[in-house]
């Protein structure tokens, strides 16, 4: 019984040696095969995207503008809400 038992372990001890280095031979697939190349560097500013850029700046330019136009209003509120007697404040709230 000793004999069988022996002989069942080299033979597993076989198998398993052997397909390990069957399994090193494979080549796995997380390797990638192939060529890189770079395409053409883009300049930053074409001469087609200056007019492109003229425009959001003057957009810019008018949405400063009504900030600044809506902070003047919001300004002359709260310098007339603060220059109206405590008295008054208090009767509009109601």
């Amino acid at each position: 019984m000793d004999h069988f038992m022996r002989n069942r372990f080299l033979i597993g001890m076989l198998v398993a040696v052997s397909c390990v280095f069957i399994g090193s031979l494979v080549p796995t697939a997380d390797k990638a095969h192939g060529e890189v190349t770079s395409g053409p560097q883009q300049r930053s500013f074409e001469p087609s995207t200056v007019p492109v850029l003229r425009d959001i700046s003057a957009t810019l330019h008018q949405i400063d503008g009504r900030l600044a136009r809506l902070e003047t209003v919001v300004r002359k509120l709260q310098a007339s809400t603060a220059a109206k007697p405590a008295s008054l404040r208090g009767a509009e709230s109601n």
